[in-house]
């Protein structure tokens, strides 16, 4: 898909979190823009998909510095519509959870305690299995385990 393409090029962009986002030139600035279309209605018939979610949290992760105000509320609110559009995968369930911080990692994912019950103490043992299957079922299974497209 193109604009996955689009959206891996910003990810690779030479790292740019202590530039001031100005402009529409800025690698974050692009993915969003092409993010956005993804999320809505466009003349291409394009959706995001799991794969447009994990260059996100990464472009997120490379090009936004964690002390910004930002920083948590977008990779949150990107979880929450992964989440709610089905698109958790391995590859993008990674990239979430390599971005945020141990405690909001458990708070998106229905708390510590819940995964505490299935034995799962830390933040690394926590699998795609365990999330809930409506997280995963837009994504193809044979999709849902691999790390990158």
């Amino acid at each position: 898909d193109s604009f996955n393409f689009v959206l891996k090029a910003c990810m690779l962009a030479p790292v740019m979190w202590h530039v001031p986002i100005k402009g529409d030139d800025h690698p974050i600035a692009i993915a969003n823009d092409i993010f956005s279309t993804l999320r809505n209605q466009n003349e291409f018939n394009a959706n995001a998909t799991h794969t447009s979610y994990s260059y996100m949290f990464r472009i997120y992760k490379r090009h936004l510095d964690f002390t910004d105000a930002r920083y948590s509320p977008l990779t949150r609110m990107l979880w929450k519509h992964c989440c709610h559009d089905g698109q958790v995968s391995r590859f993008s369930f990674e990239s979430f959870r390599s971005s945020v911080s141990e405690s909001e990692f458990w708070s998106c994912v229905g708390g510590k305690e819940r995964y505490e019950k299935l034995g799962k103490a830390t933040v690394a043992s926590v699998t795609l299995d365990d999330l809930p299957a409506k997280w995963k079922r837009n994504v193809a299974p044979d999709r849902r385990q691999r790390l990158t497209d």
